[in-house]
């Protein structure tokens, strides 16, 4: 029996009991039936399917025995812990950098986010990196890490629809197809749809994202 169907099931259970029991009682109005306690445990419940989640860590016992009966024997470990989950792999950090439009990289470069009615427009400039290599290379090296960090505010955002990124501009078409390829490979650990539709004539990459 599905959970939807067990909780049909039992929902008319408590009816059934209530009515028989109670209403000569007059202990009207009673709470037939209430979800889970927790919305964004069962979002993430099912944001887990089909996608690569090897763990999932939470701090409250309930919903640790839940997700445990639904996931351990799919191979995901399901982890409880007594501190906040945010402060669990320094997420409260990665959740800051979603209030901004602009995210720094490692390098020194950014990217910047602004979501429009139509798209989703994401651009790419070097800042304040410098070094020793041609354009060519800072060119690439700073894209490369744009696309991984593109790929990961995708998700952390859950942006979707058609998105637009404008790298900075490259004149190898080697180093165009090694960037796509990063793209590519860091948006296969999204669990959303994505379509990386390649570089235009203008010299901007297209894809799209199916939201879930």
């Amino acid at each position: 029996m599905s959970r939807l169907a067990a909780a049909a099931a039992e929902t008319e259970a408590v009816m059934n009991e209530t009515a028989e029991e109670d209403f000569d009682r007059g202990k009207f109005p009673v709470l037939a039936y209430k979800p889970h306690s927790s919305p964004c445990m069962m979002m993430a419940a099912e944001l887990m399917t089909g996608s690569d989640v090897r763990e999932i860590i939470v701090n409250n016992a309930e919903e640790h025995a839940m997700l445990t009966e639904a996931y351990a024997p799919r191979g995901i470990k399901v982890t409880l812990v007594k501190d906040a989950v945010f402060m669990i792999h320094n997420l409260s950090k990665a959740y800051e950098t979603t209030k901004h439009r602009l995210v720094h990289l490692p390098s020194g470069g950014r990217i910047i986010i602004d979501r429009t009615e139509a798209c989703v427009v994401i651009d790419v400039n070097s800042a304040q990196h410098s070094g020793r290599k041609t354009l060519e290379d800072t060119a690439l090296k700073v894209n490369i890490e744009a696309a991984r960090e593109t790929a990961r505010q995708l998700r952390l955002r859950n942006l979707g629809g058609i998105i637009i990124i404008d790298f900075i501009g490259m004149k190898e078409k080697e180093n165009i197809d090694i960037l796509t390829q990063e793209l590519k490979d860091a948006l296969a650990k999204d669990p959303a749809v994505t379509v990386v539709e390649g570089m235009t004539k203008l010299g901007l990459m297209e894809m799209t994202r199916r939201r879930r």
